[in-house]
C-alpha cells in the first residue's frame, strides 16, 4: 500500500508542482487548502506525511502544527514545512517545534523527492 501523504497549500500551482514531484513516485497524494480543512483530513485519515505551507489564510502552518502535536490522535504524523522564505526565525521555529524538514519554494523536485523518501521510503 502506497504511503499516503498530505499536501497543504492554500496556493494551487504550489500543489501542482507538488503533484508532478510526487504522483510519478507512487505515493498516495491528498490535499488540503488550508490548516482548518488540514485539521479535519488528518483527524480523519491519519496520512504518513504532512507537507505543511506556513503562509495560508486562517489559521497559519505553525498554528496548525501545534494542534496536530496537541491531539494524540494526529502527534505522531510526520510534518514537514513548506515556504516561499527561507528566513532564519522560520526555519528555527519550524526545527524548535519539531519538524521533520523545511522546504523553500520554488521547489525542486529532487529536494521533495528526497525529503518524502528520507520519511516515508519510497513506493513503487
Amino acid at each position: 500500500m502506497p504511503a499516503q501523504i498530505l499536501l497543504v497549500d492554500d496556493n494551487t500551482t504550489n500543489l501542482q508542482v507538488l503533484f508532478q514531484a510526487l504522483a510519478p513516485e507512487g505515493y498516495e497524494l491528498l490535499v488540503a487548502q488550508s490548516g482548518e480543512e488540514a485539521l479535519t483530513t488528518v483527524s480523519e485519515i491519519s496520512p504518513d506525511l504532512v507537507l505543511l505551507d506556513i503562509k495560508m489564510p486562517g489559521i497559519d502552518g505553525f498554528e496548525t502544527f501545534r494542534r496536530m502535536r496537541g491531539d494524540p490522535k494526529t502527534a505522531h504524523i510526520p510534518i514537514v514545512f513548506l515556504s516561499a522564505h527561507a528566513n532564519v526565525d522560520s526555519i528555527a521555529e519550524a526545527g524548535a517545534l519539531g519538524a521533520e524538514g523545511y522546504l523553500t519554494k520554488p521547489f525542486q523536485f529532487d529536494d521533495i523527492i528526497l525529503k518524502v523518501q528520507s520519511i516515508v521510503g519510497k513506493d513503487e
